[in-house]
């Protein structure tokens, strides 16, 4: 793969880890990029496999599987293009 990133969507450094938020880790690969996801209250994280260039459904591979993550674990719905409200 090209890179990996990882990050915490609930906030704080090191030390600040909110456990009830989100986690994300992200490989991003020539062909294929791999969001992997902690959920809140769910034992098992949750996997989305995507094609890391495909302009005519998405502009960035991570950030839309993020998206889709986000919106089938809260059931709220997260459009494409509109910033994330991240105060819930």
């Amino acid at each position: 793969s090209d890179g990996a990133a990882s990050g915490d969507a609930g906030g704080g450094g090191a030390e600040g880890r909110n456990a009830s938020g989100f986690r994300f880790s992200i490989d991003r690969g020539g062909t294929f990029t791999d969001v992997y996801a902690l959920c809140p209250g769910e034992a098992v994280p949750r996997c989305v496999k995507l094609l890391s260039v495909d302009p005519a459904n998405y502009p960035d591979a991570p950030r839309e599987g993020i998206r889709r993550v986000l919106e089938a674990a809260t059931g709220v719905p997260h459009p494409r293009g509109e910033r994330l409200n991240s105060s819930r």
